[in-house]
Formats: structure tokens, sequence, C-alpha cells
């Protein structure tokens, strides 16, 4: 998916859920010209971003917008910064041991959880 198809498929799925760029943006704690720099391609979201919109969206990111090879390595640093390289490993390792079903009520759980909470 390039960044212009992105940002097509955003204002789609803001126009779907007749939300406005503005209450979208508020939404995600941005502002309005980020939010429209993201649908009309000019800059790309970050993953905090887009994981806010899959929250809102009710979406799988890696579905919906096809993310699979395209997740930046910076993003994906940033992301697992707080875990050391035994704890990521040993995530990775059982998250890859799951079924697709199972993996899918891990990542809806984490959605779910305050940030920096305890379970």
């Amino acid at each position: 998916m390039t960044q212009k198809d992105l940002g097509l498929r955003l204002k789609l799925l803001r126009l779907d859920h007749k939300l406005t760029q503005t209450k979208l943006a508020d939404m995600l704690s941005i502002s309005r010209s980020a939010y429209v720099n993201y649908e009309t391609g000019r800059t790309t979201p970050s993953i905090d971003t887009l994981i806010g919109l899959s929250s809102i969206y009710n979406i799988n990111l890696l579905e919906e917008f096809n993310f699979n090879s395209q997740i930046r390595f910076s993003d994906c640093k940033k992301a697992m910064s707080n875990l050391d390289r035994q704890e990521l490993f040993s995530l990775l390792e059982a998250y890859s041991e799951l079924s697709q079903n199972s993996r899918e009520k891990i990542i809806a759980l984490v959605k779910v959880l305050p940030k920096g909470g305890d379970i």
C-alpha cells in the first residue's frame, strides 16, 4: 500500500464512521493538520497513531492496511524499547506458537490495557 493509498483508505474509514478530521484528530490527540497530512498522503502516521485508529475503528491494522512489510523499524524499536532482549525473544517465541485466533485475542487484550498498568 502506498502512502497515497493509505491516505485514501483513512479518509474512507473516517467518512464511513461519520467523523470530521477535527474530531478524529482530537480522539488521536494530534493536530488536525497532522491528520490532514495522513489523508493526503504527505506523511505516514506513526505506529501509535495507527494503533489509535485501529482502536477507534475496531479494525486489525495488518489486515486493513496490509502493513506486514511496511511497519518501520524505528517504530518497532520504539515500541519495544522497554523490553530487554530476553523478554523480547521470549515474547516473540511464545507469540509465534499461537494460533491466529489466539494472536488476535492477545492483541485485543493488549489494546484495552492501560499504558503502564497492571493486569
